[in-house]
């Protein structure tokens, strides 16, 4: 008797849980927006954290420096599946992909997003470290220096409100 109650219940608790955690996501917060570079990151109440996670829908006129894929010049990507997607078109000296490996979040970039760290191994050669910013609908067609990039067969998903 137990069992069929809990198999009853069960969905239910399920299905408002979800509920609850929607309307949690899709609130948007009603603080003024501040520039994220003046924010500390330790005060994430101080923070718009719909606009920090929504993608830039035209590239932003920053001031950026030093090679593609540097800390001052991530590379944009579509999301996590845009930043993947890259660093698995690029090509090494041997005309391989590179092995790569997430190496974490380094903060805000200059396009006022966190930015992602990750280490590229090619079989002949040194280990590389690129920067990458997944906030942007315009992504980077270029490669980083050292790599070629080959054209993209599977289209990335819809990310961060980005036109279709």
């Amino acid at each position: 008797m137990l069992g069929s109650r809990l198999r009853r219940v069960f969905p239910l608790a399920t299905l408002f849980a979800v509920a609850a955690l929607s309307v949690g996501c899709a609130t948007a917060p009603s603080a003024p927006s501040r520039a994220l570079a003046e924010e500390p990151l330790d005060d994430l109440d101080a923070l718009d954290l719909g606009e920090m996670f929504a993608a830039h829908r035209t590239v932003p006129d920053v001031e950026l420096s030093g090679p593609l894929g540097s800390e001052t010049n991530p590379i944009r990507a579509k999301g996590p599946d845009g930043q993947r997607d890259y660093l698995a078109r690029l090509r090494c000296d041997d005309g391989r992909a590179p092995e790569y490996e997430r190496a974490g979040s380094m903060g805000v970039g200059p396009y006022g997003k966190i930015v992602d760290l990750y280490t590229l191994h090619c079989r002949k050669g040194p280990v590389r470290q690129v920067t990458m910013d997944m906030y942007h609908c315009v992504e980077e067609t270029r490669a980083i220096d050292g790599f070629e990039i080959v054209e993209r067969v599977i289209p990335i998903p819809n990310f961060g409100g980005c036109p279709e």
